[in-house]
């Protein structure tokens, strides 16, 4: 329900801001509204920052939202679990975003905390290993996901959403990455041309979600309102 009273606080005060010339928010309700609104929206912004940092989660991941709003046990799967080849198959839309989040999280580990062995002008070199590792997690998890996690069949989940635009958002992060590298170490122009080609599908997925949800109040797709 938490969800449901920030969307309403926050078009509220939207409302009260835009009538007249402003004057309806300066008072002591609006002053105490946007400070609640704003400590809401921060705090789950700092949990999704937190998420993208954390390299490994050890507890399991969440159940499901009606497990949980129903107080029903249900079974839930470890990051590790999720991260394996039909792990998807297995993930609540909340949970699916905190996978998401953490492969952000691993791509930024990935690019900015070299190692010695990273051997970037070899393609066996460990970033080379790596890269093509969370390519093949990218990949498993699109190909694993049910379809209540695909589009459009989820379109009114803002999770799911999130989670389908991830996806190709992550690739687009990884690939442009593997361009770089390449051209710079000067590596086989295919290695180059063929992240160019996931990157351009990737961004026409994305086009073709942004699309789908264009009659849609874009505020009600992000991670704060999601939580």
């Amino acid at each position: 329900m938490h969800s449901v009273f920030y969307e309403r606080a926050r078009k509220y005060l939207q409302n009260d801001e835009m009538r007249g010339h402003g004057e309806g928010i300066i008072s002591v309700g609006s002053c105490q509204a946007c400070v609640l609104v704003a400590a809401y929206e921060f705090k789950n912004i700092l949990a999704f920052e937190l998420l993208t940092c954390l390299p490994q989660i050890m507890t399991n991941l969440p159940s499901t939202e009606e497990a949980f709003e129903k107080s029903k046990p249900q079974r839930s799967i470890s990051l590790e679990q999720a991260l394996t080849p039909n792990g998807a198959s297995s993930l609540s839309p909340f949970s699916g975003v905190i996978v998401l989040s953490c492969l952000f999280g691993r791509n930024l580990l990935h690019l900015h905390r070299p190692t010695p062995d990273d051997n970037e002008d070899d393609l066996n070199g460990e970033f080379w290993k790596r890269h093509r590792s969370m390519e093949q997690i990218l990949l498993n998890t699109s190909l694993a996901m049910p379809d209540h996690l695909r589009l459009p069949a989820g379109i009114g989940d803002p999770n799911i959403i999130f989670l389908n635009m991830n996806i190709h958002t992550s690739a687009i992060c990884l690939h442009q990455a593997a361009i770089f590298k390449a051209d710079r170490n000067k590596l086989p122009t295919n290695v180059s041309a063929e992240s160019k080609v996931r990157c351009i599908t990737a961004a026409a997925e994305i086009a073709s979600i942004m699309r789908m949800i264009s009659h849609m109040d874009l505020s009600a797709v992000s991670f704060v309102s999601a939580m």
